[in-house]
């Protein structure tokens, strides 16, 4: 059962901070990319925390269509295209995208 209240989105909304450093030193060259969910700022059920659980980290992160392209900051983590599984007849997600993330539109009118 959800627990709405007024002004709340029947979506949820994953929000994230997406970080990336890279470094060197003796060993050799490195990089990291890290994606933290922002829980303040997410709205209703966590399904893509969800998602990342059930099929893995690595194929979640690998399903992210421009993670590769976008700079740091906080973005919206969105499906990227669904298709209809035609034995089953469910949606499945084609991949995910990270959209720039602004309050303003996610700011509950009065």
């Amino acid at each position: 059962m959800l627990d709405l209240k007024v002004g709340d989105s029947v979506d949820p909304t994953v929000v994230v901070r997406l970080t990336k450093s890279r470094w060197g030193d003796k060993n050799g060259l490195h990089m990291k990319t890290s994606i933290r969910f922002l829980r303040r700022k997410c709205r209703g059920f966590n399904y893509m925390e969800e998602e990342a659980q059930a099929i893995g980290c690595e194929d979640f992160i690998d399903g992210i269509q421009n993670l590769e392209t976008v700079p740091e900051g906080i973005y919206e983590l969105q499906y990227d295209g669904m298709t209809r599984d035609y034995e089953t007849g469910y949606y499945e997600a084609d991949g995910y995208k990270l959209v720039p993330y602004k309050e303003e539109d996610h700011v509950p009118e009065r």
